[in-house]
């Protein structure tokens, strides 16, 4: 019971951390609507993506390197999950190649391929810790107690995990994107009119609400208006 307390329990919690993490890395990549991509600063985007790659990053390869120092493995045990590991990122990897050559020929959207990619993205995430985990523990541990090494470590971990959590979504978006259009302005003569048909979102800022003709916010995807109040002015973004 005790050992579960020690090394169970920390291991679930950061095995269920690591997972919302994913959910949220890829449910906040695939919800961005048109008003996210049109209205984004680009260079404050940036810099806070990178910020958060990073930030997501150290606590992913932290939540990660816990369960390798807390829970004891065989040998056995702990080479069969790394060529489990390496099996299944050969596989999911020689399927999406498959599917890719059939995308660049035909362009299709399939769920089977997305499926394949985030296991693909799965195995590249655990692989490297699982390759720590089949070192000789003494032998690591003694190398870690060098606190340069230990930061060395960590750094290549940490841009290890960052570098496949901006690619993967981007793998994503290519195999999921869609039809590429220009985006267009409109400026709206009579605000007051149009203002009583449409549908209030948010609040960019304190100066430009976001509305659209559609009750629900996910549901936009072809137009939307931004309102300037102290101005008067509405303006219309769409295909």
């Amino acid at each position: 019971m005790n050992s579960f307390f020690e090394s169970g329990i920390p291991t679930i919690v950061s095995i269920m951390t690591v997972f919302f993490l994913f959910i949220k890395t890829f449910i906040k990549t695939f919800n961005k609507t048109i008003i996210d991509y049109t209205m984004e600063v680009i260079n404050i985007s940036l810099w806070e993506k990178f910020l958060e790659h990073i930030l997501t990053s150290f606590v992913l390869v932290v939540l990660l390197l816990i369960p390798i120092f807390i829970v004891e493995l065989s040998t056995f045990t702990a080479y069969f999950i790394f060529y489990a590991t390496v099996f299944i990122f050969l596989i999911s990897g020689l399927i999406i190649t498959i599917y890719l050559i059939r995308f660049m020929f035909k362009g299709f959207h399939s769920k089977v391929l997305n499926v394949f990619v985030f296991i693909n993205f799965i195995s590249v995430i655990f692989m490297p810790f699982q390759v720590i985990k089949t070192l000789n523990m003494d032998a690591l541990y003694k190398l870690l107690s060098n606190y340069i090494v230990s930061f060395l470590v960590l750094s290549v971990l940490v841009t290890y995990i960052a570098f496949t959590l901006d690619i993967y979504p981007k793998l994503f978006k290519y195999f999921n994107k869609k039809e590429s259009k220009k985006l267009k302005i409109k400026v709206i003569a009579d605000p007051s009119n149009e203002l009583e048909t449409l549908h209030f979102h948010y609040m960019l800022d304190s100066e430009r609400h976001v509305l659209s003709e559609s009750r629900k916010l996910e549901k936009i995807n072809d137009s939307f208006f931004i309102y300037y109040p102290k101005e008067n002015v509405l303006l219309k973004y769409y295909y």
